[in-house]
């Protein structure tokens, strides 16, 4: 089971953690007073308008206000499903859609200007799903396909790299890349005729993941390195495609996430994945039957929590997740039962969300960074 990433907006985040430093300035008799306060931080967040003809851009959020910049593309119906941030630069991964060839063309945006993706051989259409920043290198993590199959790719600067098939699989997509010192980690699917595996490249290598006990198939698509261990969010699901669970791996033992009493997955979601210290932050959507919307959903270490939305907008959509020290951010959509749109938002600590767009058109939130 494929994800369709241009529909259900895959936004996984490359982490940043983000230290500040004073500057050793003190009050009072011998530098006894209380130290200044750490800088607020930077907020990037990363959205497209989601019916045709699409628009993308990204916000800046500062303490004095936010600004917005557009993402422009070499063809029609541009999205953006991934952001990062370092050193005051801006990425941002994704595509657009060419109308002549009717493929779609992976591209990654660096402070706003395009580069597109080239394709690996044979391939025809490729989807940009997620960027991070290592020094001068741009990493990008996507999927190329033709008529016939499927390939998970990274770019580093452009170039491409396929990654090969676990044993027995067929096709594979990639929709998640963090690193490490010198590591590169991309996380996926695989599948054959019969079934789809979670699984993880390091460095090229493909490495199955293990699934909850009742589940066949699953996918990964978010991904954090951190302290040493890899922590991965995903979703899996039974045989006759009538269960699905989220669920996180550390250092590939798995883990099932439960869902507060009334909420569901019906159908494959996306999650995010963050990590700070000890905590482990994973996000998502479910399905409330009883009320029809659906709920975004994060969990703190196991423990699940559903995000608030305000008045007139019942339904909510969570797609990344950033972390910077003790705070947490979480970005998605809302739903205006009156605009009958959906706007652009992210919560920060789980309170009462931040809307981004006014509800003239329908956007969604797809990716967050901090810096």
């Amino acid at each position: 089971m494929k994800i369709n990433q241009s529909l259900l907006m895959t936004g996984v985040v490359c982490l940043l953690f983000v230290t500040g430093c004073s500057n050793g300035s003190s009050s009072g008799n011998g530098g006894g007073g209380n130290p200044p306060p750490p800088p607020s931080p930077t907020i990037y967040v990363a959205g497209y308008q989601t019916k045709s003809p699409t628009t993308a851009n990204y916000w800046t959020i500062t303490p004095t206000g936010n600004t917005s910049t557009s993402l422009f593309a070499n063809y029609a119906d541009p999205y953006v499903l991934a952001i990062a941030a370092s050193g005051g630069s801006v990425y941002t991964a994704g595509g657009a859609y060419d109308p002549t060839n009717n493929v779609n063309e992976g591209a990654y945006w660096v402070n706003g200007t395009v580069n597109e993706l080239p394709l690996p051989n044979a391939m025809t259409s490729a989807v940009a799903s997620s960027i991070a920043v290592s020094g001068n290198d741009v990493y990008v993590a996507g999927t190329a396909n033709s008529s016939t199959t499927y390939e998970a790719v990274y770019w580093l600067n452009g170039t491409a790299n396929v990654l090969p098939y676990p044993s027995g699989m067929t096709v594979a997509d990639a929709y998640a890349v963090a690193l490490s010192g010198s590591n590169v980690y991309v996380a996926g699917t695989a599948e054959n005729l019969t079934t789809t595996e979670p699984v993880y490249w390091l460095n090229g290598t493909a490495n199955a993941l293990p699934l909850p006990s009742g589940m066949s198939s699953g996918y990964v698509d978010s991904i954090a390195v951190t302290g040493g261990n890899v922590y991965m969010s995903g979703i899996a699901y039974n045989s006759t495609f009538t269960l699905y669970e989220a669920v996180y791996w550390v250092n590939g033992t798995v883990n099932a996430l439960s869902l507060p009493g009334g909420l569901e997955f019906p159908n494959p979601n996306t999650t995010a994945i963050a990590v700070s210290g000890s905590n482990v932050y994973v996000a998502s959507m479910a399905y409330n039957s009883a009320t029809t919307n659906y709920e975004a959903v994060y969990w703190l270490n196991g423990t699940a929590n559903v995000l608030p939305t305000p008045s007139g907008a019942p339904s909510a959509e969570a797609f990344s997740i950033a972390v910077s020290g003790s705070d947490f951010y979480i970005s998605g959509s809302v739903y205006d039962t009156v605009k009958k749109s959906n706007i652009a938002t992210y919560w920060k600590d789980g309170a009462n969300p931040v809307e981004l767009s006014d509800g003239t058109k329908s956007v969604a939130a797809t990716g967050i960074a901090v810096e």
